[in-house]
């Protein structure tokens, strides 16, 4: 945990590359796998990668572990650090299915709002030194970010989708008064995409489009001017730095998809960046690479998820160090 004094009785949200313990990954249920071609082969393929940098907890719906772990045996994964627990059928999604975990002065908080698998796992003890505590609002981490300091990026037009009871003056007065981060920056146009990610030197990546005749050049437009108009008011403004523009393509079934180098995942000494098999997965390497210095960059292929509205971000949930194991 980070030595920083906090406003009584509020939260601090940890920045994405802080330390983890682990990484929750939410096995596709067996209707999925079988509608989804490749989709069971890029969830192991994952877990080889995440297993060089972090545990992995595999939460899936089926008691048959056995053939699962005996695949990750073949691809010669070390399962002793892979976890598995049974948990209710539910879609792939639970990094962006509210849940989030926080700190609240020396304990971990996991923030959740009558999420069947988060609650499942923590009745299971996969979470034996965090609390968890019921949120009013349903908050994601993929729908907030921040610096583990001072700034906090909050995808509000999502969280407005996600909580239907609320008004935005609701959720953004739960958000002050519930965090302790002082320089709030709010995403209000981009509905459910991610759109703005806060990266270490006081920095903020963004969705870009250079292309007049899409259907997102008005729209990220709209949303880069409303940052922009946000970070001149802060005592420190971030820097904003643009995402790659990658356009949108057509997975196997014709479906048409936004290529989004927003859903980077960090995993201690890791970032591992969506690729999509065009021009500008380079260049968002490279953006990467200058943006998370000493880190190794590594892609990932991300067609299939991305062809079921879905991607690394939102299959994911990090789990900070000292919940698995004591500081």
């Amino acid at each position: 945990m980070n030595n920083i004094v906090m406003k009584p009785n509020t939260y601090r949200l940890p920045a994405s590359w802080e330390p983890r313990d682990a990484v929750v990954l939410n096995w596709p249920n067996q209707q999925m796998l079988e509608k989804t071609e490749d989709l069971q082969e890029l969830y192991e393929a994952l877990v080889t990668v995440l297993i060089d940098y972090v545990d992995v907890i595999i939460a899936t719906d089926s008691h048959e572990f056995a053939d699962l772990r005996e695949r990750l045996i073949l691809m010669e994964v070390p399962v002793e650090y892979v976890y598995f627990y049974q948990v209710p059928s539910s879609s792939i999604g639970i990094g962006n299915e509210g849940s989030i975990l926080v700190e609240a002065n020396s304990d971990f908080v996991i923030l959740n709002r009558q999420h069947p698998i988060i609650e499942s796992l923590y009745t299971q003890q996969a979470f034996p030194f965090a609390k968890l505590q019921k949120s009013d609002i349903q908050l994601s981490s993929a729908d907030m970010e921040s610096d583990g300091l001072q700034n906090l990026v909050v995808n509000l037009a999502a969280l407005t989708l996600k909580n239907a009871n609320y008004s935005k003056a609701e959720i953004q007065h739960y958000i002050r008064e519930k965090f302790s981060h002082e320089q709030i920056v709010w995403v209000d146009a981009c509905g459910d995409h991610t759109f703005a990610r806060v990266v270490p030197g006081n920095q903020c990546l963004y969705l870009a489009c250079d292309d007049s005749q899409s259907e997102y050049y008005e729209l990220f437009k709209k949303e880069k001017d409303n940052l922009s108009l946000q970070m001149d008011k802060l005592k420190q403004p971030m820097n904003l730095i643009p995402l790659p523009w990658g356009g949108v393509i057509e997975d196997d079934n014709g479906v048409e998809c936004l290529v989004d180098y927003s859903q980077f995942i960090v995993v201690n000494e890791a970032v591992l960046v969506p690729l999509f098999d065009v021009p500008s997965d380079e260049d968002a390497m490279e953006i990467l690479s200058q943006v998370f210095p000493g880190f190794e960059i590594l892609g990932f292929p991300s067609m299939v998820l991305t062809g079921i509205k879905s991607s690394l971000l939102k299959i994911t949930l990090s789990v900070a160090e000292g919940v698995l194991e004591p500081l």
